[in-house]
């Protein structure tokens, strides 16, 4: 229910099916969806070394630099994100690299079964962003958090934290572009 809540459910291998219906609240809080009258299938897919053209731009005299991919919904920026995750992990075995996941799609992970097995990768999976950058900067030593589709309301003051603790971020956010995303007053 926690996920529906939150307008959608994931299963297997990172698939999430987005839910629109009747939404039931007590005390303006969303207990749950009921008399579900749509449904939307994403369906995760891997495409190996898409974001090696930009892979070069991550980098600054070989430091790993902060990063935010914008685009549209739907347009790739978790398939981006997964192989970035991926090309880090196989070039730069020195890098710590942790994964904040809240939908369990960035991963592919669920349940516990990977599908892809990764080295220096710790995964934050089903679990909110907030939650994730505090508890795995002072537990799990990344250098570096790779999340998706961040909220400006609720992420931005985790991302600084992180930043200003010597981790680098790499980030999605929705936006259609650079020029969307500046008219975000959230943003400025």
């Amino acid at each position: 229910n926690d996920q529906i809540i939150d307008g959608y459910l994931t299963y297997d291998g990172g698939i999430r099916v987005g839910i629109c219906g009747e939404v039931v609240s007590v005390d303006n809080s969303v207990k749950t969806i009921k008399n579900i009258s749509s449904l939307n299938f994403r369906f995760p897919h891997i495409c190996k070394n898409c974001s090696l053209k930009i892979f070069d731009y991550l980098f600054t005299n070989n430091e790993l630099n902060n990063t935010l991919i914008v685009s549209p919904p739907g347009a790739g920026k978790t398939t981006y994100l997964r192989d970035i995750v991926y090309q880090l992990s196989t070039r730069c075995n020195l890098i710590n690299i942790m994964v904040v996941d809240e939908r369990q799609e960035l991963s592919s992970i669920y349940n516990g079964n990977e599908i892809v097995k990764l080295n220096n990768v710790d995964v934050y999976s089903n679990s909110s962003k907030k939650f994730a950058f505090n508890n795995g900067i002072r537990s799990m030593k990344p250098d570096v958090i790779i999340t998706d589709e961040i909220n400006i309301d609720k992420d931005l003051e985790d991302i600084e934290t992180a930043m200003t603790c010597g981790v680098k971020v790499i980030a999605s956010i929705h936006a259609k572009d650079i020029n969307d995303l500046r008219n975000k007053k959230q943003f400025k």
